[in-house]
């Protein structure tokens, strides 16, 4: 052990790089911004698709490949399913399907979409979300749609807004009523407690 005490203490140099910390997910006020974007949604579809995203957690794709059928009205229950064959490219990333519990103004919010907009304009589609314009009317909706018609809503209310923010107020919420992690992220169907999204 001679030698050792002959050499200099050397310098362990660490190389440390400091970004700019990532901004956390922004988030909405939960029950006031919500009632704001609600007001300033120009369609119940568009409302539909606000609290799905809000209420429900859901993912952009989760929503927009939702079929009337996957609605357990009774129950206040939505079944996500991953469907590789969507006519709108809508695709749910968790691979396993999993079931929702929605607060009742989903369901009235739903209800209204089907019977004033889909029915009255005499939509036939197993779709819940479709395009009520002239132009690919009955059409499912596409992502690039919906994300437009969330921006949009977010400018008219005030709210700069996206469809993962829904989703992250969501989480945030019910983090804030004492949900655990794994509870959290069952109900997001996440896969793991660690996903971020």
């Amino acid at each position: 052990l001679a030698h050792v005490s002959t050499q200099l203490p050397q310098r362990d140099r660490r190389l440390k790089v400091r970004g700019p910390k990532a901004k956390p997910p922004q988030i909405v006020n939960f029950e006031s911004d919500f009632q704001s974007l609600v007001q300033a949604a120009n369609t119940a579809r568009d409302r539909l698709l606000i609290s799905a995203l809000f209420d429900g957690g859901l993912r952009i794709g989760q929503s927009l490949g939702m079929l009337h059928e996957d609605l357990d009205i009774g129950r206040k229950r939505v079944r996500i399913i991953r469907r590789t064959d969507n006519a709108n490219g809508a695709l749910s990333k968790q691979r396993k399907d999993f079931d929702v519990d929605m607060p009742k103004r989903f369901f009235d919010y739903y209800a209204e979409a089907l019977v004033d907009e889909q029915l009255a304009l005499g939509i036939d589609s197993d779709y819940v979300f479709v395009n009520l314009q002239l132009q690919n009317r009955g059409r499912p909706m596409r992502y690039a749609n919906a994300v437009q018609v969330i921006g949009a809503i977010g400018e008219r209310a005030g709210v700069p807004l996206t469809p993962h923010m829904l989703r992250h107020t969501h989480g945030t919420a019910l983090a804030k009523e004492g949900w655990s992690a794994p509870q959290i992220a069952k109900r997001l169907g996440q896969s793991s407690a660690m996903s971020a999204d």
